[in-house]
């Protein structure tokens, strides 16, 4: 009984990790997103273009 136990607790611990390794793959990329968002947003002003040349 000890065995099939152990053997439970591996396999999901195993697919607990795996679901917070997608679950954080997702959440950079959504931070990336609006990363780049902000960078293409303050670019199109004039005012920052010409305070990125310096």
């Amino acid at each position: 009984m000890r065995d099939i136990i152990k053997e439970v607790n591996e396999v999901t611990t195993y697919y607990g990790i795996s679901y917070m390794k997608g679950y954080i793959w997702r959440i950079d990329q959504w931070i990336r997103r609006r990363i780049r968002q902000i960078i293409w947003k303050r670019w199109k002003k004039v005012k920052t273009k010409e305070s990125d040349k310096t």
